[in-house]
């Protein structure tokens, strides 16, 4: 039986087998589908002057038509694969399991940052590697130095620490680069890594209290055990993780709703 504090519950149904979910994306991608302008008729061949839409006018409307049917096409071939699997476990005699998770109280919330600092230390901030980054750089000496060196500089004084696309995608393919030569880079990542999965791990020990139709969840001291985690399948750990971070980051009152 589940605990009393079970009434304040979150129930989290893992992504293979959320029919609804699907079912709700697709009629959502439908909806924005129906809403688009239509696309504008090209100019007429046999009359150059005639008053026709600008060309990227036209291009753009293509452009996001064709994005919007692959998207139904996608959230199709999603609902059908889940519908699948749930007629397979069906065919069994089962149901899709259900975790249910319970809305964090603020000491929760506070224990929880607690495991996360004892265990992973604090999250290694950006300044930590963009200094990494530009010392492998130097090292390294590629031939483009120099724009390399002024894209970390614009990294660092980016405003909030918001940063243009195009400069994301630079700096994180230099980091590629320099965390197959560079220890000190490689360690960041890792920490980070180790950071991010420790953070999920004790928000999933925090906030999991049970299963139906699924794996025997142990509680040991108000939070789930590691031998409660054991039969809990490695992909459902992953989501059960990143809904519990989001319980535990939400107010109590946005957590419940």
């Amino acid at each position: 039986m589940l605990p009393i504090s079970s009434r304040r519950r979150v129930e989290l149904i893992p992504a293979e087998y959320d029919v609804a979910q699907a079912e709700t994306a697709l009629a959502k991608a439908h909806e924005q589908l129906a809403a688009l302008p239509p696309v504008p008729d090209a100019p007429s061949p046999e009359d150059p002057s005639e008053s026709a839409p600008d060309d990227d006018a036209r291009k753009t409307a293509e452009t996001a038509l064709r994005t919007a049917r692959a998207t139904v096409k996608l959230i199709e071939t999603t609902l059908e694969h889940r519908r699948l699997a749930v007629a397979a476990l069906a065919a069994k005699g089962q149901l899709p399991p259900v975790y249910v998770l319970r809305v964090p109280t603020p000491e929760q919330r506070a224990r929880w940052r607690k495991a996360i600092m004892e265990t992973a230390g604090p999250y290694p901030a950006d300044v930590a590697l963009a200094d990494a980054l530009e010392a492998a750089l130097v090292a390294m000496q590629p031939e483009n130095l120099d724009a390399l060196q002024a894209d970390v500089v614009a990294w660092r004084e980016a405003p909030d620490g918001v940063l243009e696309p195009a400069l994301v995608e630079r700096i994180n393919k230099a980091v590629d680069i320099a965390a197959r030569h560079d220890p000190a880079v490689r360690s960041i990542l890792a920490q980070r890594q180790f950071w991010l999965e420790t953070q999920q791990l004790e928000a999933a020990r925090s906030v999991l209290i049970g299963c139906e139709h699924g794996p025997k969840i142990t509680l040991l001291f108000d939070r789930v055990s590691d031998a409660g985690l054991m039969d809990v399948p490695d992909d459902h750990q992953a989501q059960i993780g990143r809904k519990a971070v989001e319980l535990l980051t939400l107010s109590p009152a946005l957590a419940k709703n």
